[in-house]
């Protein structure tokens, strides 16, 4: 079997893949310096989209379409007056009493698809930005490195089993593989959003939540992270990543998902 960085695309891979391994390296050796061998903190804090204009709270999960809706309404916004928030959803309804009367969604994601797309996104593609030692790199690998036994280009199912261990856990887990759930609901563990859609099915359920709304910005521009990825996917469909052992044990890790949100691998 031909290991992922064998494949990588690059002109004098094996020079850049070992400079992206010490760069990797020293910035894990930074983090230990300066935590003193602590743990990371949880990132359960959402990007959260607020609109008095449309009375709207739009909860955003990572890896579940955040982009889109950030690209609509804040990046190039197609309507106007949408204020972002880095809180919880709890901390900005507290904001104004006036946002609890407004309609709140969010999206949620099969969690065997979520995981695939962040082993693509964060795992695979953490050395394949266009300049090695850019701020945005730096800060790609330093995501990893924070995270004893997490490295860039592992096999999918060592990536499985690291998200099954203590070090994949919620309790100190990166924003990209966090329980959705985490996002949504409050302290007392009750959903926070009035509608859940789906990203599967994002464009017919979404049509009609934006007409209630009085929002209309023609085709709704999904944007595809896939797409924009240098390394391409091993594979077309997210099932082909998984056998028996690995799709349960995702089962297992993302229990609480499944169970709130009625998915099936």
């Amino acid at each position: 079997m031909t290991r992922p960085e064998q494949r990588f695309p690059f002109a004098g891979r094996r020079m850049r893949l070992f400079l992206a391994s010490c760069l990797h390296r020293f910035l894990h050796l930074c983090y230990v310096i300066y935590r003193r061998g602590g743990k990371p903190h949880p990132d359960y804090l959402p990007e959260i989209v607020v609109s008095t204009r449309h009375r709207f709270v739009y909860c955003g999960v990572p890896l579940v379409g955040t982009q889109t809706f950030l690209d609509i309404f804040i990046r190039r916004p197609r309507i106007q007056g949408a204020r972002l928030h880095r809180r919880t959803m709890e901390h900005v309804l507290a904001l104004d009493p006036e946002f609890g009367t407004y309609l709140k969604f969010g999206i949620v994601r099969n969690p065997w698809s979520r995981v695939v797309s962040c082993y693509e996104r964060v795992i695979r593609n953490a050395y394949s930005k266009d300049k090695l030692f850019s701020i945005r790199t730096v800060k790609d690998i330093g995501q990893i490195c924070l995270h004893r036994g997490l490295y860039p280009q592992m096999y999918f199912n060592e990536f499985v089993e690291w998200l099954c261990s203590e070090e994949g856990s919620d309790d100190i887990a990166n924003r990209h593989w966090m329980s959705q759930y985490r996002f949504l609901t409050s302290g007392d563990g009750k959903i926070q959003c009035d509608l859940l859609l789906r990203l599967e099915n994002l464009k017919a359920e979404l049509r009609p939540v934006f007409e209630r709304l009085n929002i209309y910005i023609g085709e709704l521009p999904i944007k595809n992270a896939t797409a924009d990825m240098v390394i391409r996917p091993l594979h077309r469909h997210f099932r082909d990543y998984y056998n028996v052992a690995t799709a349960n044990a995702i089962r297992d890790r993302y229990h609480r998902d499944i169970e709130l949100f009625d998915y099936h691998f």
